[in-house]
């Protein structure tokens, strides 16, 4: 090839291509990071929303690539300039135009739904009422085995855990919670998170700590035949709040593992050719409602 040829303009139609492959980098390290969704919690909804996101980056890319990256020069320096606008302007444009997330006066626990100060006898109801003995449930939760863990100290700071009605509930203070230290989060910023137990599966809260306990009992009672960690109510100290959670703060791989299995058995009995009652209708709804949270934000603020 002559130099001259070599110095010939490059059509916006290669540019595209071209920065059409740059924004298919992305795309692919973006299925890479979400498993392609092969082991998604996520509704098809979500999984639909994020695939017309990656086509957003591809169109970014494009229009980049055409745009912005000069026609005239040498042909392998264009091409190498359309490829690398095509990979930067999805991931640049985004954080130009989104505002910054500065937190003030936003409650991270506004997700979790909140459950009322009484449980009514029609709702999570397969153990009675909250009329009942504490040896009626403890007769009922023969079965259940509670889920411990081990459960930090400090001089300043105590954590303890109690078995209320066979239900662990366990009291969190800020040391309960474990934080990256300075080379696990410059790990973090290259894309390697460190395996932290911060995370945790929470189904809802109350105000009530004999409503928590009462949500939890029906909970395990529900789900006793499948093979994942019991419900146990976590209350963060100095708050007012109980949160009910399937597990304790835990890895976030393994928080997600429980959601996907918790999800995945409601969504089977809301959605199942079985006849199901209208009170394991009810929990199975409230249970599609748990969400994964960082365990950070049950803490009150300071």
């Amino acid at each position: 090839m002559s130099q001259d040829s070599n110095l010939n303009p490059i059509a916006w139609n290669e540019k595209a291509i071209i920065g059409a492959s740059g924004g298919l980098s992305l795309v692919i390290l973006k299925l890479i990071e979400a498993d392609f969704f092969l082991t998604s919690s996520l509704s098809e909804a979500e999984i639909l929303a994020r695939y017309l996101t990656y086509i957003a980056y591809l169109l970014l890319g494009i229009m980049v690539a055409i745009f912005f990256t000069d026609s005239e020069g040498k042909k392998e320096k264009v091409r190498k300039n359309a490829f690398i606008s095509g990979l930067v302007a999805p991931s640049l444009l985004l954080a130009l135009l989104s505002p910054p997330n500065l937190g003030e006066g936003v409650d991270p626990t506004t997700s979790i739904q909140q459950f009322g100060e009484k449980i009514q006898p029609s709702n999570f109801s397969p153990l009675g009422t909250e009329s009942a003995t504490d040896n009626d449930h403890s007769s009922k939760l023969k079965n259940l085995t509670p889920t411990f863990s081990r459960v930090r100290s400090t001089d300043a700071q105590v954590s303890k855990s109690t078995i209320v009605n066979g239900v662990k509930v366990l009291d969190i203070v800020p040391d309960d919670i474990e934080k990256a230290t300075f080379a696990q989060l410059l790990l973090g910023a290259i894309g390697r998170n460190p395996n932290l137990k911060n995370y945790v599966f929470v189904v809802g809260k109350t105000t009530s700590q004999h409503n928590a306990v009462n949500i939890a009992v029906n909970i395990n009672s529900f789900i006793k035949s499948l093979a994942v960690s019991r419900a146990i109510v976590i209350h963060p100290k100095h708050t007012k709040n109980y949160y009910i959670s399937i597990g304790e703060i835990n890895l976030k791989t393994d928080a997600k593992l429980i959601k996907r299995k918790i999800h995945g058995y409601a969504s089977k009995i809301l959605f199942g050719n079985k006849q199901v009652t209208e009170t394991n209708r009810k929990i199975a709804s409230s249970l599609l409602l748990g969400t994964v949270v960082f365990a950070d934000d049950l803490l009150p603020s300071v």
